[in-house]
């Protein structure tokens, strides 16, 4: 049996230093607002602070995180592992200064850093004189102050205030397993496929602000970007062509 015990000190000095130099959204047609030389014409530089504010944030974090794991060996082919270990995100600032009202103040909301833990147990497998390979997994993984993009309007209704903001969720989870397996049934042939399956929920949250002020609960709700059920089929053939190596692929993939 092997034991692996570890873990990592990070700390993160996050800087944000945001200038503009630009012309109007209704630039560049003749005759409109924002054709260079127009009435209203709207040029603003923030090098200068004059129509659009300088923009900085300046945020810190540190974390540590511990990783301890064991690997038996059941026999020559066939292994099982557990792993329990904690990953760190560092926190920062959401900033922006050419979605404001021109002379405002810049626009600067800051975020903490997010931790995971992550519990999971698998096996690896070489079989049939190792032209066969089983790996499997099931983990569970526990977010607390999971990053999360928010898009918002600082102004309702006007598309050039756009802001893309980072937010913290308290806790979410997910828990899900994996399955691959690879076969060559023979030296220049390799079949593979894989299966994923994945359940989130966003187990604690508070009220997370969008356009216009209002606020939303999303406790209960899956994580975005998160297919519940992965899968892949591969076929691949490789064959000597003229003193160079030759293949042919076909690959379905599912999310």
């Amino acid at each position: 049996m092997d034991l692996i015990v570890g873990g990592r000190f990070s700390r993160d000095d996050v800087e944000n230093d945001l200038r503009a130099f630009g012309i109007g959204p209704t630039c560049c047609f003749p005759g409109s607002p924002g054709y260079p030389g127009a009435p209203g014409f709207d040029f603003y530089n923030s090098f200068t602070n004059s129509a659009r504010p300088l923009t900085a944030a300046d945020e810190k974090s540190t974390d540590f995180a511990p990783r301890a794991g064991m690997r038996y060996q059941v026999n020559s082919d066939v292994s099982v592992y557990g792993i329990v270990s904690k990953g760190y995100k560092a926190g920062g600032a959401s900033v922006g200064n050419n979605t404001n009202a021109e002379g405002a103040p810049a626009f600067n909301v800051p975020f903490d850093k997010e931790e995971l833990w992550n519990y999971e147990l698998g096996f690896k497998t070489e079989l049939a004189d190792q032209r066969v390979r089983v790996n499997g997994s099931v983990f569970r993984l526990a977010w607390n102050d999971l990053q999360f993009e928010s898009f918002r309007f600082l102004t309702p209704g006007d598309l050039s205030t756009n802001f893309e903001q980072s937010v913290n969720i308290d806790k979410a989870e997910a828990t899900g397993f994996e399955l691959e397996v690879l076969a060559r049934p023979a030296a220049d042939f390799t079949v593979s496929a894989s299966l994923g399956w994945l359940d989130t929920e966003i187990t604690q949250a508070e009220l997370v602000e969008l356009t216009g002020g209002f606020q939303v609960n999303l406790r209960g709700l899956e994580l975005p970007k998160a297919p519940r059920l992965t899968a892949s089929l591969t076929g691949e053939y490789r064959w000597a062509l003229g003193g160079n190596d030759a293949w042919v692929r076909l690959e379905y993939i599912r999310r």
